[in-house]
């Protein structure tokens, strides 16, 4: 237990940065569920993107023994957990769900990449470009923006009066356009005793 309270600080920043992932993996759920258009297969592809930078991040960030995690953490603090058995297991499965997300990302990126190379639409190009480890930050804001423009005016056009599905659309617009910058939102919308 003292171990705990020792790594308490650094296992919440790395909490908080998993935390970014298993809420865009439940965007991704909802943007299954829901299969507004024909820009949903997009939508997942690109968050799955965002979900694998996020996950390379953490992982090198876990790989640094001598910069601290976060500059709230000593070094100290930092070298004794970075030391501990904890570290290796967070580890281990983070690098393990980096991998599926790797996986996840190239087999779901070749699936659709046929169907929107034909378009030869070069706002979806960038976005299927294997080859680059750069992620167009821009353009995915961008993306989602119209995403989440195109379910809430869904929502408003198709359930007029309110409801149970109206909701939810809207629930669903809101959560991709906090997806679009997923470091500010938790940075200001999340409670961070909690994130």
């Amino acid at each position: 237990m003292e171990k705990l309270q020792e790594f308490s600080a650094v296992l919440q920043k790395i909490l908080k940065e998993r935390n970014k992932i298993v809420f865009m993996a439940n965007i991704i759920g909802a943007v299954l569920d829901l299969n507004l258009n024909n820009t949903s297969s997009v939508v997942i592809y690109l968050i799955l993107k965002q979900m694998k930078q996020i996950s390379g991040a953490l992982i090198s960030k876990l790989n640094n023994m001598y910069d601290s995690f976060d500059p709230s953490i000593s070094s100290e603090q930092w070298k004794a957990f970075f030391k501990s058995q904890d570290m290796k297991i967070i580890k281990e499965y983070i690098e393990n769900e980096n991998a599926s997300l790797a996986q996840n990302l190239t087999l779901f990126g070749e699936s659709i990449k046929k169907d929107y190379m034909l378009t030869h639409d070069k706002e979806l190009e960038s976005f299927f470009s294997m080859d680059s480890q750069y992620f167009y930050l821009d353009d995915y804001k961008k993306f989602l923006a119209k995403y989440g423009s195109t379910v809430k005016q869904f929502a408003c056009d198709t359930y007029p009066s309110d409801g149970e599905m109206k909701k939810k659309l809207l629930i669903h617009a809101c959560n991709i356009l906090d997806a679009r910058d997923i470091n500010w939102f938790f940075s200001n919308s999340i409670n961070q005793e909690v994130a």
